[in-house]
């Protein structure tokens, strides 16, 4: 019965493989040439079986030999190579393969520069070239951006996590208005962001943190009305945050830990959609706007650490019904801890170390029933620790 058992499985396994390769409509490189019957599944190109039960345990079909791909297969519109093994250059020919909608090589291993030919494909609409090792150690690694301006249909550009140098050329402006993604976060990237980049008024999402970038966040940004998440952070971008980022009223997203100085706008309470706010470790200074702490919509997190903050944490802080994470450590805010933080009862994570805060610990902080993090160490606290801290569901309590 186990001999035929296993005869039937290992006919399933076939069979699967068989299936497989009647969806693959091109094979230029023969790849599935020796998936035929002169030889066991076993041994067929690509496949591993386990030695007891000779059962398919792997499939591996990555090649390297991508160089002809555009020439081969011209009328492709769709390619997804992602989440491969793929290494070596930028295939040359790709650009041949002019009738092509979606492009991703996306987490590969692919290195070297990126071809300035690309605005042959003229009808791209997706380029995702992420998660790979595209150089950066030419100061014009991002010059081929010049060259998508011909790519009238371009929505999405994703350049992130590679190893991309030099500067943000200006040229990025003329990718007409339709671009809604532009993601080119963790590369090394340096100069600034350039002023050109308002006119991608269509942009949803613009992704340029974890870079090199250095000069000030330009006035220009006011003018991406649609853009909903902001990557700035981790950079060295110093100077003040421009009033103009208040006109992009749909924001939900912003993070942008730099070197940043000056006093938060008051604007940036137009914000009624935010749900996460990444300002910590840069060099902001004055009061916290009543405008801006008591934004309803926070959900996520509200991340103003690290910074010169003065003057109390106004009451409105209350307003945050439905945020998960607050910290505001390492300030010099003064003052009492406001009795209105107990309404906040969806808070887990709620820092205020490495302040001057004085006074007790508010009774009605008994409501933060979800909270599992709470630090208030390092402040000028005074009286008695209340019996209700024993009852709540705390993991990390630091005083």
């Amino acid at each position: 019965g186990s001999v035929a058992a296993a005869a039937f499985t290992n006919e399933t396994d076939r069979q699967a493989l068989l299936a497989f390769k009647d969806l693959i409509q091109e094979d230029p490189l023969a790849v599935l040439s020796s998936w035929n019957d002169s030889l066991h599944f076993c041994e067929w190109k690509g496949v591993t079986c386990g030695r007891q039960h000779q059962r398919v345990t792997a499939l591996d079909l990555a090649s390297q030999n991508l160089v002809d791909l555009g020439l081969t297969l011209p009328n492709l519109k769709y390619l997804y190579l992602g989440g491969n093994k793929f290494s070596g250059s930028f295939p040359p020919s790709m650009a041949n393969a002019s009738g092509l909608l979606l492009l991703d090589m996306s987490w590969n291993d692919f290195t070297g520069p990126t071809p300035t030919n690309l605005g042959n494909l003229r009808d791209l609409e997706l380029l995702h070239l992420g998660g790979n090792r595209f150089r950066w150690n030419k100061l014009d690694d991002l010059s081929f951006v010049g060259s998508l301006t011909n790519c009238t249909n371009i929505r999405k550009l994703i350049l992130s996590k590679n190893q991309f140098g030099g500067v943000l050329p200006g040229s990025i402006a003329n990718l007409s208005s339709k671009p809604e993604t532009l993601w080119l976060g963790w590369n090394k990237i340096s100069g600034s962001i350039p002023q050109e980049i308002g006119n991608l008024n269509n942009l949803y999402l613009l992704s340029v943190n974890n870079n090199m970038i250095s000069g000030s966040i330009p006035e220009s940004i006011g003018k991406l009305s649609k853009l909903q998440k902001l990557r700035i952070g981790e950079n060295n971008i110093f100077g003040k945050i421009p009033p103009s980022i208040g006109n992009i009223t749909g924001l939900s997203f912003l993070t942008a830990s730099n070197m940043l100085e000056g006093s938060i706008s008051a604007e940036l309470g137009n914000y009624t959609n935010l749900q996460e706010l990444y300002l910590e470790s840069n060099c902001l200074t004055g009061v916290l706007p009543e405008q801006v702490i008591g934004i309803s919509s926070f959900t996520i997190a509200l991340y103003l650490d690290l910074n010169e903050f003065t003057g109390p944490l106004p009451s409105q802080v209350g307003n945050l019904k439905n945020l998960g994470a607050l910290s505001i450590s390492g300030n010099k805010l003064t003052g009492e801890i406001p009795s209105a933080l107990g309404s906040c009862q969806v808070l887990e994570y709620l820092d205020l170390h490495g302040n001057f805060f004085e006074g007790g610990i508010p009774s009605s902080l008994d409501q933060l029933k979800g909270i599992q993090q709470l630090d208030m160490s390092q402040n000028n606290l005074s009286g008695q620790i209340p019996e209700f801290l024993g009852k709540l569901p705390l993991m990390c309590l630091n005083l």
